[in-house]
């Protein structure tokens, strides 16, 4: 398992944040670097995460050295509508969707 060096946390809070250009973007790139280096392990966290809960599931207690698994069954609920009344009460809202990619 690769471990990631702890590098101090930068944010950006506020876009009107009072920065010279090459400041925020240094800050930017910074930042762009660490999410990329965290990323491998963000996917690599899924992957045994959901191996674990898919393995314990139906599991109600069980203690593995200093871990405890608990899990419970849950209902979940669901609405089947038709289309037609479906549509009358649909409400659509518009976001930005910002998608980051390493060139």
């Amino acid at each position: 398992m690769k471990e990631v060096k702890q590098e101090p946390k930068i944010f950006i809070e506020n876009k009107q944040y009072n920065q010279t250009w090459a400041e925020l973007y240094k800050t930017l790139q910074d930042l762009l670097d660490r999410r990329q280096a965290l990323l491998e392990q963000v996917q690599e966290f899924k992957q045994i995460d959901d191996a674990l809960k898919n393995y314990f599931s139906g599991v109600s207690v069980c203690h593995i050295g200093p871990y405890k698994v608990h899990g419970q069954e849950v209902e979940e609920e669901s609405f089947t509508l038709p289309n037609k009344l479906k549509n009358k009460y649909l409400h659509r809202d518009k976001k930005w969707k910002v998608e980051i990619s390493k060139i």
